[in-house]
């Protein structure tokens, strides 16, 4: 669970950069930077997802109950 903004770190780009100079032998190496989505986009695509998961959930949800069928749930904490 950490924040977007740590694929803006040089850190993480410095360790895939490792990662990509590794897998690749050429006189044209591929940049991580150019690889990598800005930290709003991945946070936009994420938010994204998760509305779209979060609507067929309900819609789904409410044609179970218009069956007129039961549910349970538990809470582990």
């Amino acid at each position: 669970m950490r924040p977007f903004v740590v694929i803006s770190g040089e850190g993480f780009k410095s360790l895939l950069q490792t990662i990509l100079d590794i897998g690749v032998a050429s006189k044209n190496p591929i940049r991580i930077k150019d690889l990598l989505s800005d930290e709003v986009t991945m946070k936009r695509a994420v938010v994204k997802t998760y509305q779209t998961i979060h609507q067929v959930l309900i819609a789904e949800l409410q044609a179970h109950f218009q069956d007129r069928m039961d549910a349970g749930c538990t809470l582990a904490i």
